[in-house]
């Protein structure tokens, strides 16, 4: 989105820190998200679940800080890419990208800040220097502010010499108490935006605002399922995106609010999605409990209550001969001498009750109901 070094028409917009928003006109927006936000993070859900979805929401994230900039890898290949991240090997300039992008978010999941979390300048020139190392650049140096005027379209931004000062000011007023006292999302949105309108950086700069607002958000309380980011919903969104931050620039003149609903709506979405993805497992929790009690009353026996939890844990579903084989040595003995048909007569009933479904020979447990 960068362009530097070079002169062309452009409209500057004087960086003013002041949080001018409208929070009455979003008190039922913030009130849904932190609804979500609750109600996500107290699902009973297991270690296992908890990783996945939190793999799933770095995919995510990664994905749409890399793809708002032009990176054309699809999700699935960021998903590999992330998997070998760890591996010597030569990148291409769009793998380098993600795979810097996932180390600059290990380092925000790993910081252990101050509660409320503060920014630093040095925080942010460490983020930058995760995300852009690696990556040619002729006007960027990584880890350090810019020494030439910069563009994003027609948006020029600071002379170079104001930035040093400028980001001062801006740590000043992204931890004054009259910030930090906002609810943390409002507090994560402006950091975004303030970030992004000063450009302090050659290149790498929405990456980094972006990273700004997923800091504040993971470590001030939402964190429930993970590392949360908005990138993935302004991906997504990408032209309105751009026009909001523009718009508050030179139309609203700073004021956050319509930017700010925009935000809130994409991290409604979000979490909905997230609490979406966690239903199979819960219902999966449900079933299990449904067994216990089930055993307990008598109504099945306990080879039976075994073979059901299998099922219940087997996602890719089971065939009757794995079910045997990956049920408790306890149970196992149970079937000891008996035919695999056995399994199928101990599940008819349960089947027939719509629990479970059987679909080409696998067995799974039934989400539907």
């Amino acid at each position: 989105m960068e362009k530097s070094g070079a002169e062309m028409t452009a409209r500057y917009w004087p960086v003013v820190f002041r949080l001018k928003i409208d929070l009455g006109d979003l008190e039922p927006a913030l009130a849904g998200v932190d609804a979500l936000a609750e109600s996500l993070r107290d699902l009973p859900l297991p270690p296992a679940a908890r990783a996945t979805m939190e793999k799933l929401n770095i995919v995510r994230a990664v994905h749409g800080t890399t793809g708002i900039e032009g990176n054309t890898m699809s999700e699935g290949a960021v998903a590999d890419v992330i998997e070998s991240a760890e591996i010597d090997r030569s990148w291409s300039r769009e793998e380098r990208e993600n795979v810097n992008a996932v180390r600059a978010m290990d380092h925000m999941r790993a910081a252990k800040p101050s509660t409320p979390p503060k920014i630093t300048e040095s925080l942010i020139k460490e983020l930058h220097r995760l995300y852009t190392t690696g990556i040619p650049n002729q006007w960027n140096e990584p880890g350090r502010y810019r020494r030439d005027i910069v563009f994003a379209g027609a948006q020029a931004f600071a002379e170079p010499g104001e930035v040093p000062h400028l980001m001062r000011d801006f740590v000043k007023f992204i931890n004054s108490p009259t910030v930090i006292r906002q609810p943390v999302l409002i507090r994560a949105i402006a950091a975004h935006f303030f970030l992004v309108s000063i450009h302090p950086f050659g290149d790498g700069n929405g990456r980094v605002g972006r990273a700004l607002e997923a800091y504040l958000l993971y470590h001030g309380g939402y964190a429930g399922a993970g590392f949360y980011s908005l990138a993935n919903y302004y991906y997504r969104n990408r032209k309105t995106y751009i026009d909001l931050l523009v718009k508050t620039c030179f139309t609203n003149d700073g004021d956050l609010t319509n930017f700010t609903r925009f935000a809130l709506g994409g991290f409604v979405e979000e979490l909905a999605e997230l609490n979406k993805i966690a239903m199979p497992y819960l219902k999966a929790i449900a079933f299990a409990n449904e067994v216990d009690a089930a055993a307990a009353a008598g109504d099945i026996g306990p080879r039976v209550a075994a073979a059901l939890k299998q099922i219940a844990a087997s996602p890719d579903g089971v065939s009757a001969r794995e079910l045997v084989a990956r049920v408790p040595d306890w149970a196992r003995i149970l079937y000891r001498g008996k035919l695999v048909r056995t399994i199928r007569e101990d599940l008819t009933r349960i089947r027939q009750s719509g629990l479970v479904e059987e679909r080409s020979g696998r067995l799974y447990l039934n989400l539907k109901t």
